[in-house]
């Protein structure tokens, strides 16, 4: 059986992404409110929701 992780079906999740990077897609977008869910860059197996 394969095994899974229901973060990686979620639409606002882009895993392992720098901080740079989450600020050029939430600045491309430009919209208040946007946001993105992506692992944590310096704590394991923690997440960092993202917000414009």
């Amino acid at each position: 059986m394969a095994s899974f992780s229901v973060i990686e079906h979620v639409s606002v999740y882009h895993g392992a992404i720098s901080k740079a990077t989450t600020e050029r897609i939430l600045g491309a977008v430009g919209r208040d409110g946007s946001h993105l869910l992506r692992d944590s860059e310096s704590e394991a197996n923690t997440y960092r929701l993202c917000v414009l």
